[in-house]
């Protein structure tokens, strides 16, 4: 077995659904919150993509716990959206490395360093589209956001965080 730096991946509930809504979520999450019954959940922290339905799910039964967004899945979703609208081939690389690059958004080392470079980037991204520049404020800087805030554990999770041994083990199963 290879030795790596990261956290082993170890298989806990397992929930194969063909539904992907708040109901059918709910009722996996509701399952476990009664197994985990007289167990402190403050400290859970579920890792997940944007989906709302899961999301609204694991909030509602386990509201003390947190969530953290896979930059990967945001990185990705905002891609789709740049190619969506059809923007320059060279205008969404410098959208995204502005947002997710090395010194972009998700890496700001502080609020000023935030708000600046979200500015920019809603500048830019209205020089070349209306549409992103709506998904960018309205939602992708809000998520960024919250994950860029999100208060976590000492070396629980690093900055920017994927979900790909999660991703790796779900291909895996399939």
């Amino acid at each position: 077995m290879e030795s790596t730096s990261e956290h082993p991946i170890f298989l806990g509930p397992v929930f194969i659904h063909d539904n992907s809504d708040f109901e059918c979520f709910t009722n996996f999450f509701n399952h476990l919150k009664v197994k985990l019954r007289g167990i402190d959940t403050s400290q859970l922290v579920f890792e997940t993509d944007e989906e709302v339905g899961l999301i609204n799910a694991v909030k509602e039964a386990f509201p003390q716990s947190g969530t953290i967004l896979c930059t990967r899945h945001l990185r990705q979703n905002a891609k789709q959206k740049l190619i969506y609208d059809a923007v320059n081939k060279k205008d969404p690389d410098v959208i995204l490395d502005s947002i997710f690059g090395n010194s972009g958004l998700l890496t700001a080392d502080d609020v000023i360093c935030f708000e600046a470079k979200s500015d920019e980037i809603s500048k830019k991204s209205m020089e070349s589209t209306n549409t992103f520049n709506r998904y960018f404020e309205n939602r992708l800087k809000i998520n960024i956001q919250q994950l860029w805030e999100t208060d976590l554990p000492e070396s629980h999770f690093d900055k920017p965080w994927t979900n790909s041994n999660s991703e790796s083990f779900n291909h895996l199963s399939r």
